[in-house]
Parts: C-alpha cells; structure tokens; sequence
C-alpha cells in the first residue's frame, strides 16, 4: 500500500520519481494519490507505472486535475494492466461526460471493479446514464458516489432502475446534483433493493418530510448502515422523527449527519430518544438546526 495524501506532484520530474519507484512494487494493491494535483500530462508516466503493478486493487487519484486526456491516457495504461482493480476513485476532477465516456472503454476488461467515485466531475445525464448502464449488469457492484455533479432527473431514473440489480450495494452517494424531490422519492423506493447499505448520502437533495419519511424506510432495512449523511435539506421535525425511528434498527450506525435541516427541538428529542440503540455511535453532527436548551438537554441525556 502507498499513500501520498496532499503531496503535490505536479511537475514532470516529481511524477518521473514516483514512476520509477512503482517500478519495483510489483506487489502493490493500494495507490491513494488525493490531492496530488496531477495534471494531464503527467498522467502518461504514471499510467505506463502502472503496468508494473498487476495485484494493484485500489487506484484513487482524487482532488487533481485530470481532465478527458489525462482520463484517456490512464485508461490506455490500465487497458492491460491491473486485471484485479477492484476500487477506482476519481472525485474531483475534471471529467464530464466526455471523460466518463473514455473510462467505460475499459470497464469490460476489469470484471472485477466493484467501486467506482466519480463526486465532482461536472457529469450530466447523458455521462451518468452511459456509466450507469455499463455498470447496471454487475450483479456484484458495491459502491457508487457521483456526489456534486450535474445530474438531473434523467440520470437519476436510470439510476433508480439500476439500483435493484445491485442487490449488494453498500456505498451509495448522490449529493447536491440537479434533481426534484419527486425523484428523491423514486430513489428512495427503488434503494429498498439494497438492504446492504453501509454509507448513504444525499445531502443537498431536496429531502423533505415526505422524501425523509421514504428515506426512513431504506434505512430501517439496512442493520449494517455505518454512515448517514442527509445535511442541507428540509427535513423539519416531521422527517427527522422518522428517521429517529429508523435508527433504532442500526446497531452498527457510526456517523449520522443531519445538519441544516430546520428540526428543532421536536426533532433533536425524537432523535435523542433513539440514541442508546445505536451504541456504536461516534459522530452526531445536527448543528444549524434552530434547537434550543429543551432539545439540547434531551441530547445530552440521550447521548449520557
């Protein structure tokens, strides 16, 4: 495993150092490159390393500056390489749909690609539909996150058609893209096809009561759920105390994050009173939700 977290390598000779030392990790399966700030044309270098790490697994290149030809550069070098990539990450990038096109020319030669994050990445419905329906066909598929994109009602009802033929999904993330809460509600309904969740995110995503209610019933489901990020939406006190009942049957729940949501002090009690069967529990972020000292000390005893 190599991980160069926020090492910028975004000159050629930096880029040349770390090829040459790939070179001689034939048994690497893990390379986190996050803010790396790797432009296109440094790309080729790594992407030519790369056929010097066939276990490789795991590549995440996020929070750089890779762009259609870099995009296209990478996939030439993992054509042949890396037969058992597993993971690939490319949040915040420079993608778009043109990107997200030359990436599904070598989805057919990993078979065994299971997660893929493409967050931030300007991608519209026509790159998210092309995407998800080349991955729509892996019964095994794990994990989604196109999270901050520009994804419309379009994208979003391919991917809910998608969703119950992944029946394994454990990682599903679709924040602050462009679409109504009617097809929150469609999302809602078809994510019942994935009682695996361990992380589900859709802040930013026109959650209402109603939207938080269908959410509840995803979440009731889901023993295994780890994390919950709903922040920024409107889900009031109504749909906060729905979802406070849905917890109850999420032992496993780490990280629930429901800021900006207008709930109250209804809704922090309501949450409060679900708090102890969710023993697991270490981050509860509810700040910018206009609760008061009532709400504050039910929070306080829920959480004693």
């Amino acid at each position: 495993r190599l991980e160069l977290k926020d090492t910028r390598l975004d000159d050629a000779a930096k880029m040349q150092v770390l090829a040459d030392a790939l070179q001689f990790c034939p048994g690497l399966t893990r390379l986190e490159l996050a803010g790396a700030h790797i432009s296109d044309s440094h790309v080729q270098s790594l992407a030519a390393a790369l056929r010097g790490c066939p276990k490789l697994q795991k590549l995440l290149l996020t929070d750089s500056k890779i762009g259609v030809a870099g995009v296209q550069l990478l996939t030439a070098g993992l054509a042949d390489a890396c037969p058992d990539l597993e993971e690939l990450g490319l949040s915040e990038n420079q993608l778009g749909d043109e990107g997200v096109f030359k990436l599904l020319e070598i989805l057919p030669r990993h078979p065994r690609l299971h997660t893929l994050a493409l967050n931030k990445n300007k991608i519209s419905d026509a790159g998210a539909k092309a995407l998800i329906a080349a991955l729509a066909t892996r019964p095994d598929f794990l994990g989604l996150s196109l999270g901050g994109n520009q994804i419309g009602d379009e994208g979003a009802q391919a991917l809910a058609e998608a969703l119950a033929q992944w029946p394994n999904l454990q990682i599903f993330c679709f924040d602050d893209n462009k679409i109504s809460a009617a097809q929150v509600q469609v999302l809602a309904k078809a994510l019942l096809h994935c009682p695996k969740l361990q992380e589900l995110s859709l802040r930013k995503c026109h959650v209402g009561v109603t939207e938080a209610q269908a959410l509840a019933k995803v979440v009731a489901q889901c023993a295994g759920l780890l994390r919950l990020y709903l922040s920024e939406n409107q889900i009031s006190a109504l749909g906060a105390t729905a979802m406070a009942e849905s917890l109850r049957f999420c032992p496993e729940l780490e990280d629930f994050r429901i800021v900006g949501n207008d709930i109250g002090n209804a809704g922090a009690e309501a949450i409060a009173l679900e708090l102890a069967q969710c023993p697991r529990l270490k981050v509860l972020n509810l700040g910018d939700n206009k609760i008061g000292e009532a709400g504050v000390q039910a929070l306080g005893a829920g959480l004693g």
